[in-house]
């Protein structure tokens, strides 16, 4: 009968485990995902945790000493026992809890348990920057790039590092190498919208300039074809996507270029 019940117990709760698998931070989703290496469901932990932790103390399933003084000290060396596990995950839960009261704290353990996601080197590339009003006071260029060359390393299609890159190169004086990520960032569908709008002001600003307008105006243009190509070739590639698709399958278009 106990055998029966534990598989039971036992049963129950890996179905529980089962729902909860994707967040279990065994299988990584992706290069974004780096805040799930977490125990899966802790409602259930809780349970059955506790379950076994209670039939210890109590001494169920276990031949009890013979003598009474044996007895308690077994008893009060268990309770302690469990005592120091629930301060550990006491203390695991404030630091986590006190993780969560900025972004750079946060971002920072993320790193720690996920130092290859190409996001949070991204977002740490962000907070070294400048472009967050919060954390202008860390500005530190050489950092902020170290982790966007970082993202960049880790997921070469991630695009959106591109606008960051530009951003911090501008800062850094080094135009030409703007002008190129810039013209990259306006290519990324996720953050074309922004970098559209840094693109229209900065070539306003720099073509109307007496002194090196027409050379700025020679390099736009340049870059304007280089992006008019990639617009052909997604469309070619769009194309081409559908002749292969069967009738009533519909491919997204490049319309957002």
């Amino acid at each position: 009968a106990n055998g029966q019940r534990t598989t039971l117990l036992l049963l129950m709760g890996l179905s529980w485990f089962a729902t909860l698998f994707p967040v279990s931070g065994i299988l990584k989703v992706g290069t974004f995902i780096a805040d799930r290496m977490v125990v899966p469901s802790t409602f259930t932990v809780s349970i059955f945790g506790g379950r076994i932790l209670s039939a210890w103390i109590m001494g169920e399933s276990i031949n009890q000493p013979a003598s009474i003084n044996t007895r308690r000290v077994f008893l009060t060396v268990k309770v302690v026992v469990v005592m120091v596990i629930f301060s550990f995950f006491w203390l695991k839960v404030d630091q986590r809890s006190s993780e969560w009261m900025n972004s750079f704290s946060l971002i920072q353990s993320s790193l720690k348990t996920c130092p290859r996601s190409a996001k949070s080197n991204l977002e740490m590339g962000k907070l070294y920057s400048g472009t967050v009003n919060a954390y202008a006071h860390m500005v530190d260029l050489p950092k902020s790039m170290s982790y966007l060359e970082k993202a960049e390393e880790i997921d070469p299609n991630y695009c959106d590092v591109n606008k960051e890159i530009a951003t911090v190169l501008f800062q850094q004086g080094d135009y030409l190498n703007f002008e190129e990520r810039l013209t990259n960032a306006v290519m990324c569908p996720f953050g074309m919208q922004g970098a559209l709008d840094l693109w229209q002001r900065y070539w306003q600003a720099v073509t109307a300039d007496p002194r090196g307008g027409l050379q700025a105006r020679e390099r736009m243009q340049k870059y304007e074809k280089v992006i008019a190509d990639a617009i052909k070739q997604a469309q070619k590639e769009e194309e081409e996507a559908r002749k292969k698709k069967p009738s009533g399958f519909v491919v997204g278009t490049v319309d957002e270029f």
